[in-house]
């Protein structure tokens, strides 16, 4: 059962100082939590905690359960109503993810944690605890052998019905309470504009490279206005679908972490997972390769044939593109490239998007 314990996000709390401070946030919100420590601190600006919550005042009785509380500032809001359609869909309990061809299968255990309730003007967010490591950390690449329950779970993702959309190009949500941002629609003119957009973020931290991603994004930009793409689906995707963001817990992996949810393309998400273990690799003085990525697509198009989502081994720009988006994110976002024994890194990373750029520039 989920609540709202606060509306309105016109004002919102900065992040909590510490554990004691959630605690004093919650329980003047009337919830009695104890144990309250970091769970993650990685991020300053959206710090993680694990607590054990009295869920009398939740359920109606005096059970306790492990909690995860996450501040999500002033997307506290979105990010539980985007936990509750994902646990109300085919990632919630006793779901199944179907393999579309429209036969009844075994229910799955629950692929996301379970929605608690939002403190909307502290930004905090409650779900449920998920024990287990997650499936990969930056490093330390995932078991490949994990690629075909990732497959899976990510086609109960993109299964989850989505909010209707607007001529605008914005979801609507219907419903008293409910929030338009996190189903903001982004398609393939979407991401180029967000590439343009970290391009321009890179700029005053390290101007080199924002002047070689500038080169990749302009070659995407022309190769997508000269050739068609693969037409993809709009669905629910997770945004930072990767082995981090997937916890291998006792009855089967969770996905987690809803932050960049959108509405958006298939491709998005497998890409992503792809060209995070590509980086990986890289970081850990592997020799990368797309082989992980490849499978991942072959097992999706297994999972949910429906979808339709190009072959790997088309020439199209549909996942050349995807990967150009992928790259570009990693470069942009991992702070450890900004350290300067990973420069190397950092430049192997560019180059490769290059090369998925050219091939979309050039046709394949």
């Amino acid at each position: 059962m989920t609540t709202h314990l606060a509306a309105g996000l016109w004002h919102c709390a900065p992040p909590p100082a510490g554990a004691e401070q959630v605690a004093q946030i919650l329980h003047a919100q009337g919830l009695d939590v104890s144990d309250v420590r970091v769970l993650d601190d990685r991020h300053a600006d959206r710090p993680v905690f694990r607590a054990r919550i009295v869920a009398g005042g939740l359920t109606g009785n005096g059970d306790s359960a492990d909690v995860v509380i996450k501040y999500h500032g002033t997307a506290a809001a979105e990010a539980h109503e985007v936990s509750r359609r994902l646990w109300a869909g085919p990632l919630g309990p006793g779901r199944t993810a179907g393999d579309g061809t429209g036969e009844t299968a075994a229910g799955d255990a629950a692929g996301v944690p379970c929605p608690i309730a939002v403190a909307a003007p502290s930004g905090l967010v409650i779900t449920g605890f998920v024990p287990g490591p997650p499936a990969g950390r930056r490093g330390v690449p995932a078991d490949p052998a994990l690629t075909a329950a990732a497959a899976h779970l990510l086609a109960r993702l993109h299964r989850t019905p989505v909010p209707s959309v607007s001529p605008a190009g914005r979801a609507v949500v219907p419903g008293p309470g409910a929030t338009r941002g996190p189903w903001r629609v982004r398609d393939h003119r979407g991401i180029l504009r967000s590439l343009w957009r970290k391009v321009s973020d890179l700029v005053p931290r390290d101007e080199a490279t924002a002047s070689r991603l500038g080169v990749v994004v302009a070659l995407l930009d022309r190769g997508l206005a000269l050739r068609p793409v693969h037409d993809e689906p709009l669905v629910i995707t997770h945004g930072d679908f990767s082995p981090r963001n997937v916890l291998l817990g006792p009855d089967g992996p969770v996905l987690i972490d809803v932050d960049r949810v959108r509405i958006s393309l298939p491709g998005r998400d497998l890409a992503y997972w792809g060209a995070w273990d590509w980086a990986t690799r890289a970081m850990a003085g592997e020799q990368p390769s797309w082989r992980v990525a490849d499978d991942l697509v072959s097992a999706y198009r297994r999972a949910a044939p429906e979808m339709a989502v190009a072959e790997v081994s088309d020439v199209e720009a549909t996942m050349a593109l995807h990967r150009v988006a992928a790259l570009v994110r990693i470069a942009h976002g991992w702070s450890a490239l900004r350290e300067p024994q990973n420069a190397p890194v950092r430049e192997w990373i560019v180059a490769e998007a290059l090369r998925w750029a050219r091939r979309v520039d050039l046709g394949g």
